[in-house]
């Protein structure tokens, strides 16, 4: 017995039913039409889709596609919310995490917890997977504001533990770690001297990276910290990502300020200013360049330093970011007070700076409490 049909397109028969799912913005109502090979099929496609949109769903919601709008979402809607450099570790997850997944192009009403779960599982370091699902839980949470979704599908995905946090105490260099780059920093300064310049400002990477020549008072020393260098991927004509120098505001409005420059500094600085023989000299040169005079890489400067502590048998070994974590812990136990530290390193609030504070407190205790031991006994 053939199937009853309504409609003809293509030359391929249809049953077709309408429903009204929304009204436009002039108070006409929006009209869906559902398909299938039979009246019953029909039916039950438009009671399906009506039913999400009985629970607040909006309408289209069947037609978003995961991976398309994730991108919207990443480049349109999170990233003015970031720093460049903040924006910059989220895409290179997207990129290599995100992108490649089995569930990336399936429509975002049908993604399943066990997907994702299926995508973190296969993650090695549980830290990088616990930083993949803060991403998507912030934007399964936009999704459900914008009721293209009625379920998070993170609610039924689990963690793994994550890799043992690392001490107060592996963030910066020990007394000996500092100690030791200082004595080879007085017998070889060109060696050290990035080093030991980043361990007495305590400026951030990226800020290290986009200094200028013109941002050195000599008369006054003062470093002014104003803008930030990051490198961002972005693809050519050819579809084709390429890495481009990208200077932004710092961090903050609190990492705009004017550092003071170490006065054992002075010196050693002009030195290296004047041993940048062959080019032209402009206040807008970058004061720490490449071989080839390009903007230093954050990265290359991060594995150099890693060799060279190597090289001194520093232990534990800290990445540059370390030497800014330094300066800050060398202020605490000198007893700056911690309004002015936060000042210093550019922090908007106090209780960043704070954590710091708190450990070396904490080992300040300690060592009184060993010298207590000494007297009794």
């Amino acid at each position: 017995m053939a199937k009853k049909t309504n409609y003809s397109k293509n030359g391929v028969d249809y049953y077709r039913v309408t429903a009204s799912v929304g009204f436009k913005p002039n108070g006409d109502r929006i009209r869906k039409d559902f398909y299938g090979k039979s009246k019953k099929e029909a039916t039950e496609k438009r009671d399906r889709y009506m039913e999400g949109i009985n629970k607040g769903l909006t309408a289209g919601y069947e037609k978003v596609s995961f991976g398309d709008f994730f991108e919207d979402w990443l480049d349109h809607v999170h990233k003015p919310t970031l720093s460049q450099s903040t924006y910059n570790r989220y895409e290179s997850l997207h990129r290599i995490w995100i992108k490649t997944s089995s569930f990336y192009y399936i429509q975002l009403v049908h993604l399943k917890s066990m997907e994702i779960q299926r995508l973190l599982n296969g993650i090695k370091s549980a830290y990088t997977a616990k930083r993949v699902y803060l991403l998507m839980s912030t934007f399964f949470k936009y999704c459900m504001k914008e009721r293209l979704i009625i379920f998070n599908p993170l609610d039924n995905v689990n963690l793994r533990t994550p890799e043992p946090v690392r001490s107060e105490d592996e963030k910066s260099l020990s007394r000996i770690g500092v100690t030791l780059l200082m004595n080879a920093y007085k017998e070889n300064p060109k060696e050290s001297f990035i080093y030991v310049f980043n361990l007495s400002t305590g400026i951030r990477e990226g800020e290290f990276c986009a200094l200028t020549h013109k941002d050195i008072n000599f008369e006054n020393l003062t470093i002014n910290i104003n803008k930030s260098l990051n490198r961002v991927s972005h693809p050519d004509k050819d579809g084709i990502k390429r890495t481009k120098v990208q200077i932004n505001p710092p961090k903050t409005k609190a990492s705009v300020r004017l550092q003071p420059l170490p006065k054992f500094l002075a010196e050693p600085l002009k030195a290296h200013i004047l041993e940048e023989l062959g080019i032209k000299f402009e206040s807008t040169n970058y004061l720490f360049t490449s071989n080839r005079c390009t903007p230093i890489r954050g990265d290359h400067i991060n594995e150099r330093w890693k060799k060279y502590q190597k090289k001194l048998g520093i232990s534990p070994i800290v990445n540059f970011h370390g030497l800014r974590h330094t300066f800050c812990s060398i202020l605490a136990r000198e007893g700056t007070p911690l309004k002015t530290a936060a000042k210093l390193m550019g922090h908007t609030k106090v209780e960043t700076a704070a954590k710091v504070y708190i450990h070396v407190d904490q080992e300040s205790k300690k060592e009184a409490i060993d010298l207590f031991e000494k007297a009794i006994l």
